[in-house]
């Protein structure tokens, strides 16, 4: 019994000893400069500086082991021209910030302010030195409705993943009563009908894909708003066939 009791007390010693140990190095390590943050290293970013990124975060008060990302991460999403954030430690004092910036697909004008429109159909207040900074395509509302800023961006997104990039020739999509009007590279413009531009931009691609050099800058004017037709200028007036064109 006695050699069980010794035992016993041994074991609790050892433990209580392991314990301090371990208690004695954390407390050293977080309240002392070794693991302190020195180093801060930002990637992604092009049109926000690091410095605006650093005055959003206070590190002084945390270390390597008791940072809070979380925090860190809803600090730096102030920044509306930000969408995502990835917050990595790396031992001994370094974090690393992955910063990803919106990626706007067009620019729109309400209420005498101007609005990014991203990809997920976000608007996003936009200033002087984003409109100069991100290149998108301007959005007009010429009519007496609102616009449907969901099917603009499927709209956009369709005419991006074409296989030649039309997307990087668009300036600007006016939106009339019943019409969209596509303004292109060297003011080509090419009308579609508003409820059924999937059609009508399908029909684009279309005859795009007739074209040797498949460059839209090829016409001056496409209207695409006739069934069984697609009227196109480009030194003269042709008409094409739908039927003739493979869908």
């Amino acid at each position: 019994m006695k050699n069980k009791a010794l035992n016993l007390i041994l074991d609790l010693t050892y433990s209580a000893i392991l314990i301090l140990i371990i208690y004695s190095i954390t407390y050293y390590a977080v309240n002392t400069n070794l693991f302190k943050i020195n180093h801060i290293e930002i990637m992604g970013n092009e049109f926000i500086t690091d410095n605006e990124i650093l005055n959003l975060i206070d590190t002084n008060k945390y270390n390597i082991l008791n940072v809070d990302k979380n925090g860190i991460k809803q600090k730096i999403k102030k920044n509306i021209y930000i969408s995502d954030i990835k917050v990595y430690t790396k031992i001994p004092n370094k974090i690393i910030i992955e910063i990803q910036e919106i990626t706007p697909i067009a620019l729109t004008q309400i209420d005498n302010k101007y609005y990014f429109i991203d990809n997920y159909s976000k608007l996003i207040l936009a200033n002087i030195e984003s409109i100069n900074f991100f290149s998108a395509p301007i959005i007009t509302n010429s009519s007496n409705k609102n616009i449907n800023f969901k099917k603009s961006n499927e709209l956009l997104t369709s005419i991006f993943n074409y296989k030649n990039n039309l997307y990087n020739k668009l300036n600007e999509i006016i939106y009339k009563n019943d019409y969209i009007i596509l303004v292109f590279t060297n003011n080509t413009k090419v009308q579609l009908r508003k409820n059924k531009y999937k059609n009508d931009i399908n029909k684009l691609y279309a005859l795009l894909n007739q074209i040797e050099l498949n460059e839209i800058e090829h016409y001056k004017y496409v209207d695409l708003t006739i069934n069984k037709q697609i009227i196109v200028i480009e030194n003269e007036e042709l008409v094409i066939n739908e039927n003739e064109i493979e869908l």
